[in-house]
C-alpha cells in the first residue's frame, strides 16, 4: 500500500518507508503518478522537466505603400507606388516549464 505523507521525513511512522527506490519501494521522488490503463501500463515512466517548441516562419513579403508626389495633391501626396520588404521570423527554441500549481508530499509505502 502506498500513501501520501504530509509531514517531515523523519516523522514517517514506524512500519512505513519512503518511496525512494530502497526497501523494495518504487522511486516516486520528484515525479507525479498517473493512472495505469489503456494508455499507460503499470510501472511505465516517462516525461521531461522541460519541453521546447521549434518554430520557424517562412520568409514572406509585405507590400508597403510609399508616398509619391502627385501633381496638384497639395500638402497630402497620394500613395501610388508599392515597395516590398522581405521579413524572416526565426522564432525561438527556449525551453519552458509547464508545471501546474502543486504541493510536494512524500510517497510512503507499508513495509513488507
Amino acid at each position: 500500500m502506498i500513501l501520501l505523507w504530509w509531514g517531515a521525513l523523519e516523522d514517517i511512522p514506524a512500519g512505513w518507508v519512503l518511496c525512494d527506490g530502497n526497501n523494495d519501494s518504487p522511486d516516486l521522488r520528484n515525479v507525479f503518478v498517473i493512472g495505469a490503463g489503456d494508455t499507460y501500463a503499470p510501472n511505465d515512466s516517462g516525461g521531461s522537466v522541460n519541453h521546447t517548441h521549434d518554430f520557424t516562419s517562412a520568409a514572406h513579403d509585405h507590400g508597403i505603400p510609399q508616398a509619391a508626389g502627385c501633381p496638384g495633391a497639395g500638402p497630402n501626396p497620394c500613395l501610388d507606388s508599392l515597395d516590398t520588404d522581405t521579413e524572416v521570423a526565426t522564432g525561438t527554441t527556449d525551453a519552458d516549464g509547464v508545471l501546474p500549481p502543486y504541493r510536494a508530499l512524500y510517497y510512503i509505502m507499508k513495509s513488507p
